[in-house]
């Protein structure tokens, strides 16, 4: 019998605001992750959704980085950060793209759409010209 494990999202640490840049953080039990919600620049209404593990180095974060845990619980968290934001702000949706090993992304694909069914159930996620929009 197959059914959807359910997974705890982790708390927000930190929340910060530069410029039209709505920043959030949050801690896994081994990285420490930022993300950046920001205007679309191709299609008013529309926000951007960047995240990975934070590089002090670079004062941002990394996405290529091999994070070793589970990533349910990452993206429940990063789309839970997604709904507070539409919840509080009046908006069209979000984009997002998928960049580097096709056969990983499929896999990444499968997994943003599961958590995005979860939190933006009525949504309808269209791809156009290279990006993913998640239309609310």
């Amino acid at each position: 019998m197959k059914y959807l494990q359910h997974f705890e999202k982790y708390q927000i640490t930190d929340t910060d605001k530069r410029n039209d840049t709505f920043i959030y953080y949050f801690n896994s039990p081994k990285n420490k992750y930022k993300v950046k919600i920001s205007p679309f620049q191709g299609d008013e209404g529309f926000y951007s959704v960047g995240f990975g593990i934070m590089n002090d180095k670079y004062l941002d974060y990394d996405t290529s980085a091999i994070v070793n845990e589970n990533p349910y619980e990452v993206m429940d968290t990063v789309l839970s950060i997604a709904k507070e934001f539409a919840d509080k702000n009046d908006i069209k949706g979000f984009i997002f793209s998928l960049r580097g090993d096709k056969e990983k992304n499929k896999k990444r694909l499968l997994l943003y759409q599961r958590t995005i069914s979860k939190y933006f159930p009525d949504a309808s996620l269209n791809y156009v010209g290279g990006i993913y929009y998640i239309e609310l």
